[in-house]
């Protein structure tokens, strides 16, 4: 079965925001998943796509947008995870064909409010977020480059970093 190159890096550097998951484990104990909803997504090629995905260079940003408030009135966090793919000639700079959308996560969170700080929460949203719609976003991409003329591109399963990119940064995956 062809698939994509293994991806990698991972652009996290140095200067990226270190994740504390220990004190991230009372949020996700207390945290159920209530839903990934789609909340846009497009697909365009710039011509036709008779390649195969080892012909080309591969790039996925995704970052997660954590929306707190609602926790604050529901107990509920959400995160709109926003992503783009794009595969590349490896001679080229312009992408022979794009994916891009937003997924939105839904958590259920049953903790008491004044035990945990809004910052946490964010991160919580931020990270878990991205986590949970990756495979949404995997097969998303698999499907339409596959329906462009796209064979083979099968995103690999995306572990939990060590660190994020600054606030409202991509998280960038390549391959290729």
């Amino acid at each position: 079965m062809p698939s994509m190159p293994s991806m990698p890096s991972q652009d996290q550097t140095q200067s990226g925001r270190l994740i504390d998951y220990n004190a991230l484990g009372p949020l996700a104990d207390s945290s159920n998943l209530l839903e990934v909803i789609p909340q846009h997504f497009a697909a365009r090629s710039n011509g036709p796509l008779s390649r195969h995905a080892g012909e080309l260079r591969h790039e996925v940003k995704f970052r997660g947008v954590p929306m707190v408030d609602s926790f604050i009135e529901q107990e509920l966090v959400l995160a709109s995870v926003e992503f783009t793919y794009s595969a590349f000639m490896a001679s080229e700079d312009s992408a022979v064909c794009e994916v891009h959308g937003a997924f939105m996560v839904i958590y259920g969170l049953k903790m008491e409010k004044s035990a945990v700080s809004l910052d946490l929460i964010a991160l919580f949203a931020e990270l878990h977020g991205m986590y949970h719609a990756w495979p949404y976003i995997r097969e998303l991409v698999g499907s339409l480059v596959s329906r462009m003329g796209l064979s083979g591109v099968f995103l690999p399963v995306w572990p939990p970093p060590k660190r994020l990119p600054p606030k409202g940064e991509y998280v960038v995956v390549r391959a290729g």
